[in-house]
């Protein structure tokens, strides 16, 4: 998927190239997926900070083990 891209201590999903399919969403560990329409507002000033870091940040091409960092949804990953 050409749309994910790694940034130092999170991934970002590219917009332009996100083709919505959605089925990145079942796979993310920390459930931090959501399409742009059902982002929580407490969420909101992350769709901009995704778009802009994403067009910086480098495809990732291999699977990455999820990072553990306080504040996910789902911190035992």
């Amino acid at each position: 998927m050409e749309a994910f891209r790694e940034g130092t201590d999170c991934l970002y999903i590219e917009p332009s190239v996100c083709i919505d399919c959605n089925k990145c969403r079942p796979e993310c560990p920390v459930e931090a997926i959501y399409p742009d329409y059902e982002v929580p507002s407490i969420w909101h000033s992350w769709i901009a900070e995704n778009a802009r870091e994403s067009k910086h940040s480098p495809v990732i091409l291999d699977v990455k083990i999820p990072l553990k960092k306080e504040g996910c949804i789902n911190s035992e990953y």
